[in-house]
């Protein structure tokens, strides 16, 4: 969703995380008064069905309770080898870059926060190994 008077900028090279690097410095190299942001995060599969439901919500709340910010969205995105994702759009009604980054770390910390606190656990890349008793042989 873009506001009235923004363009979209493009970035086609790098990895994703990259490109929204480069979307950033590139608005606020062009001077927009507003940028749209994108994150992502995921969580362990084993998180209730109830918590994921609420994710959203408390993103919602953390986004809307900061100054020069407007929550676009937030969604269950997709399941993962190790994780099930989760991606979130905001604006950020300011092109002050510093500005920019203290926002989203306080997201960030706020996240971490309330998840440690409703005890949802972020995921990590894992694999299981089986080891047969048998023979000693390794499957995964």
């Amino acid at each position: 969703v873009m506001l009235p008077g923004m363009q979209e900028i493009g970035a086609s090279l790098g990895e994703p995380d990259e490109n929204r690097r480069q979307l950033v410095i590139t608005a606020y190299l062009l001077g927009f008064s507003i940028m749209q942001l994108v994150f992502g995060f995921g969580v362990i599969y084993q998180t209730s069905h109830d918590l994921l439901k609420k994710i959203p919500v408390m993103v919602r709340e953390i986004i809307e309770g900061l100054e020069k910010t407007r929550f676009d969205r937030a969604h269950f995105k997709e399941y993962a080898d190790s994780s099930l994702n989760f991606e979130v759009v905001y604006f950020v009604q300011d092109p002050d870059y510093n500005i920019y980054m203290d926002i989203q770390q306080s997201i960030n910390l706020s996240i971490f926060e309330r998840f440690a606190r409703e005890g949802i656990e972020f995921a990590y890349p894992t694999r299981t190994l089986y080891f047969h008793r048998k023979t000693g042989e390794v499957h995964g």
